[in-house]
C-alpha cells in the first residue's frame, strides 16, 4: 500500500509541476484556459482520492483496534 502511495504522491508533484510550469504561457492563450481548467480539476480529484484512501485506512485502522479492545475486554 505504501509504494501505491508513493507512486500516487510521485504522479501528482508530477502533474502539479507540469501545470505550474506551463500556466503562465498558456494563460495567455484564451483557447488554452479550458485546459487550464481541466488540468486543475483533475488535480483536485486526485487530491480528493488520496484523501479518501487515506481515511479509509484510517477508518479500518480503528476498526481493528476497538476490535482488539473488545477481545481483550472478554
Amino acid at each position: 500500500m505504501e509504494s501505491k502511495k508513493n507512486n500516487f504522491l510521485q504522479y501528482l508533484e508530477y502533474q502539479i509541476s507540469i501545470k505550474n510550469r506551463s500556466e503562465q504561457f498558456i494563460r495567455k492563450i484564451p483557447s488554452f484556459e479550458s485546459q487550464i481548467n481541466d488540468k486543475n480539476s483533475k488535480i483536485i480529484k486526485m487530491i480528493d482520492e488520496f484523501d479518501d484512501i487515506r481515511r479509509r485506512e484510517v477508518y479500518t485502522l480503528l476498526v481493528e483496534e476497538f476490535t482488539n479492545v473488545i477481545q481483550k475486554k472478554k
